[in-house]
């Protein structure tokens, strides 16, 4: 069994991710501390993300994606014959060929959106850090999750360009 302790210079910082079928949380390790980190400014105060995605138009026609609260405020915002919204891409992720299409053309399949995800917490993470990369990444999966799964959500946090040091199951 790998050992998950971090340590470094005080500047430094590691990441866990709790990749959650209904929700996105990320914990912070750092200066020999750790805490469940906002990724969203809510008044709610929720420590967590929803775990859904969308695909909006920008005034000059390009599209994006839209995750979390931001994600959830737009489904009430739109008309969903006009949209596509993803809930839940984690568990797309077991489907051997599950794809989705979106209002506008778009098709993407479960481990994109899945680094999409990973792609926004990880900038989120490093504007509240300075743009400094973790220098550990760890993910939690469900236990019930088979090998091949946590292959592809490690295969998806990589795919956004997070090294990831170890994907282990839940509740270890």
């Amino acid at each position: 069994m790998r050992d998950y302790q971090f340590m470094g210079a005080k500047d430094q910082y590691s990441i866990g991710i709790d990749f959650g079928t209904s929700n996105l949380k990320v914990g912070i390790y750092t200066g020999g501390k750790a805490k469940i980190q906002k990724l969203s400014k809510d008044i709610s105060g929720d420590q967590f993300e929803p775990n859904i995605i969308t695909r909006e138009k920008r005034k000059d026609g390009t599209y994006f994606f839209e995750i979390g609260k931001a994600a959830q405020k737009e489904l009430k915002n739109i008309d969903a014959d006009e949209m596509t919204f993803v809930y839940n891409v984690k568990k797309h992720l077991c489907e051997e060929n599950w794809e989705v299409t979106f209002h506008d053309g778009y098709q993407s399949t479960a481990i994109d959106l899945s680094s999409e995800v990973f792609q926004w917490i990880l900038d989120k993470i490093q504007t509240m850090k300075g743009k400094k990369l973790p220098e550990k990444v760890v993910i939690t999966v469900p236990v019930t999750y088979s090998e091949m799964q946590a292959a592809r959500i490690r295969k998806a946090a990589e795919q956004a360009n997070i090294s990831v040091d170890g994907v282990i199951s839940e509740p270890i």
